[in-house]
């Protein structure tokens, strides 16, 4: 029975000291205690590299997402590339190319004979 009274009294120390912190931070007291003048540099510079891994994480996000467009990018380039060779190959298909001389009324003509090549020494 006896505890209990211990922890009721401590529950009032702690919210009373929890409202004459928050006091005290308003007022401006806290920062102009010894105890944060020792450590202003050290507070400086956890308030910088704060600051760094802000900027490291904008930096990380927008490579992110320029690396997700260029890789929709490729994707698309390498699509257009297989239709483009695609096309290219049926172009280049022998009853294509024929059709294509008949249709634009060229003098063509398939080679009946091998062709040979003419040198100098009759070969």
């Amino acid at each position: 029975m006896d505890s209990i009274p211990k922890e009721k009294s401590t529950r009032k120390k702690t919210k009373k000291n929890a409202g004459k912190t928050f006091k005290n931070v308003i007022a401006g007291e806290v920062i102009s205690s010894m105890k944060i003048e020792k450590h202003i540099f050290y507070i400086l510079f956890m308030i910088f590299l704060v600051i760094i891994y802000i900027g490291n994480g904008y930096q990380a996000y927008t490579v992110s997402s320029e690396n997700a467009r260029l890789e929709r990018e490729i994707k698309e380039l390498r699509a257009e590339f297989v239709s483009s060779q695609a096309k290219l190959i049926e172009k280049m298909k022998f009853v294509n190319i024929q059709e294509e001389i008949k249709n634009k009324g060229l003098n063509l003509q398939e080679l009946k004979q091998p062709p040979y090549t003419v040198s100098a020494d009759g070969y």
